[in-house]
């Protein structure tokens, strides 16, 4: 792509309109982003962001409830009981785990509700049709098909198609 071709995206502005960032421009000419004099972001870029870090939360969660099932394991195997067991008892970590679940099913509610709301979005912007892209595979995921991957990956591109052909 020539670099004068107001088409043209670098791969360090495609990243970081892909990792959410609002405040990154992705448009040579500085269409899009927040600090472009003025110039508001297209509106999906803060919704994928948001979700982005509703997904970040969710992991550290995960993570945490992890060690903390490790945590009961042990004590489980010190008092003789299988951890389905130690699950019901009264333990304190068996308390922070019950905590933890009911924080991860909240967070996997509220990430299912932006990305419904983003797929019923429209990008004004080349980056928002490429945020809309990027939540449509980070929803995807790695393993098996989820609601809404395919709707944010179609009109994510048909969206990034009419958006480059205008100019935009």
């Amino acid at each position: 792509m020539p670099s004068g071709d107001r088409h043209s995206v670098s791969r360090r502005r495609l990243i970081a309109a892909s990792l959410g960032l609002p405040a990154a421009s992705i448009m040579p000419t500085g269409g899009v982003g927040l600090h472009q004099g003025g110039v508001l972001p297209d509106p999906l870029v803060e919704r994928v962001a948001a979700w982005i870090t509703e997904r970040q939360q969710l992991d550290a969660l995960t993570l945490e409830w992890g060690n903390i099932e490790t945590q009961l394991r042990t004590r489980a195997g010190r008092l003789g009981v299988d951890i389905d067991s130690a699950r019901g008892q009264e333990l304190p970590e068996a308390r922070a785990m019950r905590v933890l679940d009911k924080k991860i099913e909240t967070s996997h509610r509220e990430m299912a509700d932006v990305a419904e709301a983003v797929s019923l979005m429209r990008a004004v912007s080349v980056a928002g049709a490429l945020a809309k892209l990027e939540l449509g595979l980070r929803v995807q995921g790695k393993y098996s098909w989820q609601d809404n991957a395919m709707v944010l990956l179609e009109s994510g591109a048909e969206e990034l198609r009419t958006l480059l052909a205008r100019g935009r």
